[in-house]
């Protein structure tokens, strides 16, 4: 049985019940989709670019990590990479109609694109992947203590500063998009950042974009920070051209 255009999803993963939301472009037919990995601790959400892509004729899926935004479970850094491989994996198991597994594209911001690039590199199911606000190496870019007591654990259940700290520094090479972003070819990249991007710098997202492999784009706003505030039009104008140009999208269904 179909559902609506929006619909509610409560998904089993391995370290607890991730809920999240289906925005669906054609209810009850399968079509392309596209699956958000927000940043840590998310309070910044692609809403807005979900309605957008689902006016564009694409599905997509809003969700959240364990222990994190009303999922139940413990939030960890390693239960990311797997609550993505249950999602994944539920939108292949024929439970949604609406979703073409075979047109599966991950987007990814922040920390949450690194989760998106790593997660995609062990995963075929993934077809192709978008970067926003890019987060390439996690060890370019730690926070200190006190900016994760305030800004980043207060929306994490079971889960302190210090050890959300130890396990961000035990995150390996195995795990490191910049030592292994040309794998994902011959899958689309796209990067998008900002150039007032004050906590990851663009020149970041260049040298992730310098290690890539064909196909792969770089598309940077001069004016975006990080959430792309002001920019959310670009942003989504962006997304949506890359895709209908990535060889997956409703005209090629």
């Amino acid at each position: 049985m179909s559902g609506g255009p929006q619909q509610g999803l409560v998904i089993h993963g391995p370290g607890g019940d991730l809920v999240g939301r289906l925005f669906a472009a054609a209810p009850g037919c399968p079509g392309p989709t596209v699956v958000f990995a927000h940043g840590v601790p998310g309070i910044d959400q692609p809403y807005d670019l979900a309605v957008g892509l689902r006016e564009a004729g694409w599905n997509a899926v809003v969700w959240h990590y364990r222990g994190c935004w009303g999922s139940s479970g413990t939030f960890s850094i390693a239960g990311m990479l797997s609550d993505i491989a249950a999602v994944v994996t539920d939108l292949c198991s024929g439970r949604h109609p609406e979703v073409d597994p075979g047109r599966l594209v991950i987007a990814g911001h922040s920390f949450g694109s690194w989760a998106a690039i790593t997660a995609a590199l062990d995963d075929p199911r993934i077809r192709a992947v978008a970067a926003y606000g890019v987060v390439p190496e996690p060890s370019w870019c730690e926070d200190s203590l006190d900016d994760l007591t305030a800004h980043c654990v207060p929306w994490l259940h079971g889960i302190t500063a210090a050890e959300y700290l130890e396990q961000y520094r035990a995150i390996d090479a195995s795990q490191s998009p910049v030592k292994r972003i040309a794998e994902l070819a011959p899958r689309p990249l796209l990067l998008l950042h900002g150039g007032a991007d004050t906590g990851v710098p663009a020149s970041d997202a260049r040298k992730l974009f310098d290690r890539a492999a064909q196909p792969r784009e770089l598309r940077i706003h001069p004016d975006a920070d990080h959430d792309f505030t002001g920019a959310r039009h670009w942003l989504l104008a962006q997304l949506t051209e890359w895709l209908g140009g990535a060889g997956l999208g409703p005209a090629e269904g």
